[in-house]
């Protein structure tokens, strides 16, 4: 009885579809427009996911700039981490802190390609999953940096097979 009514079977049509263009119209008025890094910025990088889980790396990402950090830590205290990106990068500094609150000078990372896209660097750290990891870049006079805990650094499944 209620779907002979034309006015309600024109709502059940139409509403969806209103509802689908408010979304996306919501969405492009008052979403933040992308703008191209400047010379003399500074920009935050943001962890995903893999960083807070035994993923073997890290990705740290600002809109198309993105940096996966790759490590092996030694029993003997040796923390080997590999940086690779997909922009030439002028330089890259690294410290590894125990607390949030400590300030540690940073070490320079080296770069092993001439493009200066992949770069490493050995440091003798204690229990390197506990600590955590910050990273300065500068490219073309914009400077990128970032903080992450370092459980990434162990590559684990639960079916104990590498799917990398």
């Amino acid at each position: 009885m209620m779907f002979k009514n034309k006015h309600v079977v024109t709502a059940m049509i139409v509403t969806p579809i209103l509802a689908i263009i408010g979304y996306f119209a919501t969405d492009y008025i008052v979403s933040e427009q992308p703008q191209k890094a400047q010379a003399d910025g500074q920009y935050q990088l943001a962890q995903l996911p893999n960083c807070r889980y035994e993923s073997g790396k890290c990705e740290l990402k600002n809109g198309n700039f993105s940096v996966v950090i790759t490590g092996d830590a030694a029993d003997d205290g040796v923390l080997s981490l590999k940086l690779d990106s997909a922009f030439s990068l002028d330089d890259v500094r690294i410290s590894v802190v125990k607390d949030p609150a400590d300030i540690v000078g940073p070490s320079s990372m080296t770069s092993v390609s001439n493009e200066g896209k992949a770069w490493e660097i050995d440091l003798q750290v204690t229990q390197p999953q506990q600590q955590y990891l910050r990273l300065v870049m500068a490219v073309d006079g914009a400077v990128y940096y970032a903080e992450t805990q370092m459980p990434f650094l162990n590559y684990q499944t639960s079916f104990n097979k590498d799917f990398r």
